[in-house]
């Protein structure tokens, strides 16, 4: 499920840490990126929305989202995810901010 994503942000960051480090890392760096996307595209399509129903939205960008800059490294094109997901940000303010957000990444 989606939401486990951000609930468990901080076992997922550190199995990254050991992962990139194993002498294979190069062997993982794929599943990484693929990672990455999922979470920038995730954060993307929800900006400005809280992460459970309930809840205050929180500050964008989210943690998970900047996580998935890191182990993506350089295999995320920001304006491409932008224009795939644009349509799903609910308000003009957050469309503003989000665009902002990735034309200064």
């Amino acid at each position: 499920p989606d939401d486990l994503w951000e609930e468990k942000l901080e076992h997922l960051r550190n199995f990254w840490k050991v992962s990139s480090k194993a002498r294979e890392s190069a062997s993982y760096q794929c599943s990484w990126n693929k990672c990455g996307r999922h979470l920038v595209e995730k954060a993307l399509q929800n900006w400005g929305k809280p992460v459970k129903d309930g809840e205050v939205a929180p500050e964008y960008p989210t943690e998970a989202c900047l996580f998935g800059l890191e182990v993506a490294e350089k295999a995320i094109d920001l304006p491409e995810l932008l224009v795939k997901c644009h349509h799903k940000i609910e308000t003009l303010k957050d469309l503003e901010n989000a665009t902002r957000w990735v034309l200064e990444t």
